[in-house]
């Protein structure tokens, strides 16, 4: 049975302050492949952010379309950053949502200011909505044999204090862009 792990303490403690560490002084390193993910997802009217639940559970008042892309970048070679520092890795500037029909995404007041990829386990990306919150999305439990990854999105302050009137929840194709056909990094 499909589950939703919506216990995400900490993946929005990476997200809400997290970022993309690579490998530095010239080395070459692995890169991640281009993915494209096209999601159907359905406002979510019942999370419990006090445990688990399977997605039968949830109750959905409407579904929406969104599409991400996610660039090819060196494979990351550090521990994710702690929540308590602030960011200091920069993010791709070509990671982006490139459709949006419903608009379910135009609160964010701008692109994405930290993204944590670690590709195929789980990304965690937040980007502005205003005031102090952000908008969070993370990607999780990729199945290479379906071409299928779960994302969760909200709007956040904290990781106490979701926007419950925001959370979406659903599953996205992936297409995977070879690196080597994916474009040289710049």
């Amino acid at each position: 049975m499909p589950r939703f792990t919506l216990m995400l303490a900490p993946c929005l403690a990476l997200a809400l302050a997290g970022g993309c560490a690579h490998a530095a002084g010239g080395k070459k390193v692995p890169l991640l492949p281009a993915r494209t993910l096209t999601c159907d997802l359905g406002h979510t009217t019942n999370v419990d952010t006090s445990r688990e639940q399977l997605a039968k559970e949830l109750v959905f008042d409407s579904y929406h379309k969104l599409s991400l892309f996610l660039p090819p970048i060196p494979v990351r070679t550090t521990e994710p950053p702690d929540p308590a520092f602030p960011v200091t890795e920069k993010v791709d500037k070509r990671t982006r949502i490139i459709a949006d029909p419903d608009k379910i995404t135009a609160d964010m007041v701008g692109p994405f200011q930290r993204v944590v990829d670690m590709w195929p386990e789980r990304v965690e990306m937040t980007a502005p909505v205003g005031g102090y919150k952000v908008k969070v999305l993370v990607i999780t439990n990729y199945d290479e044999a379906a071409h299928r990854a779960q994302l969760f999105m909200t709007n956040a302050a904290d990781l106490a204090s979701w926007d419950k009137d925001k959370i979406y929840a659903g599953y996205c194709d992936v297409a995977i862009t070879p690196t080597a056909k994916a474009g040289k990094l710049r």
